[in-house]
């Protein structure tokens, strides 16, 4: 095995026995309320979690502000497929998702749109929360310091993973669907074939390592409900709002 994958074989396993701990903290404390039977009617769960944990129906009362998280929460998902692919060059280099011919062009263009849209919802963001400032918006620092880290962190992944998929280009001279990172290559990339290995190793560091390292911050900030809306509205309860809970008097 190289020295690239064993070093980043440990770094994958720390993230994860961290991440693993922060999941079995948080499952401890939603374990202190009094159980309840959230899995009932399973198919209007699923539907209910489809219409607004992934299609985030609810958001777009408010288009701006509901586009924007929509784009950001959609391109999360859709990048999963990224993330997953970077898991894989780094414990096995030169095996990726490439292999899949025609699917790996269609899962590389969505991959880029929403890379794309992503940063263009974490502007507007960064716009409406420092620039315009509406009223739910003016929050204390210690928020403000919050939100500011989040989002910078989730545009520099992106950039990071656009200036990785540059610089491979610019060594394989194969797109495959990738538009953006096609037309970024001038910018992330130079005509020397070995800059362009470092300029890759960098980004995909840097790339991974901001993954890693978002993953296990989010339990501990308010923006932890990234990890946790779909299961959330899944076992929401079904119940009218306002129904009182009958409770046997066991007599």
């Amino acid at each position: 095995m190289a020295v690239k994958s064993i070093v980043f074989l440990i770094v994958l396993l720390g993230s994860f026995g961290i991440f693993g701990y922060s999941f079995r903290r948080m499952i401890r404390f939603i374990s202190i309320g009094k159980p309840e039977n959230r899995f009932d009617h399973p198919w209007q769960r699923v539907r209910r979690m489809m219409t607004v944990a992934l299609g985030q129906t609810k958001l777009f009362r408010e288009p701006v502000a509901g586009f924007m998280h929509a784009f950001i929460f959609w391109g999360f998902l859709v990048l999963l497929s990224s993330i997953a692919e970077t898991i894989v060059e780094g414990l096995l280099p030169g095996l990726s998702f490439r292999l899949h011919g025609t699917f790996y062009d269609v899962l590389g263009f969505c991959q880029e749109l929403f890379a794309g849209l992503v940063i263009v919802g974490v502007i507007v963001a960064l716009y409406r929360r420092f620039i315009l400032r509406p009223k739910r918006l003016q929050v204390d620092t210690h928020a403000q310091i919050h939100a500011a880290i989040i989002l910078c962190t989730i545009l520099m992944i992106m950039i990071s993973m656009l200036g990785q998929n540059s610089a491979r280009i610019a060594l394989v001279a194969d797109q495959q669907g990738r538009f953006l990172s096609a037309a970024l290559t001038p910018i992330f990339t130079s005509g020397n074939a070995s800059t362009n290995r470092f300029i890759f190793e960098i980004c995909w560091w840097m790339h991974i390592t901001l993954v890693l390292g978002f993953l296990n911050y989010l339990p501990y900030s308010k923006h932890a409900h990234i990890l946790t809306s779909v299961p959330n509205v899944f076992l929401t309860s079904l119940k009218p709002y306002g129904a009182l809970q009958v409770r046997s008097s066991g007599c």
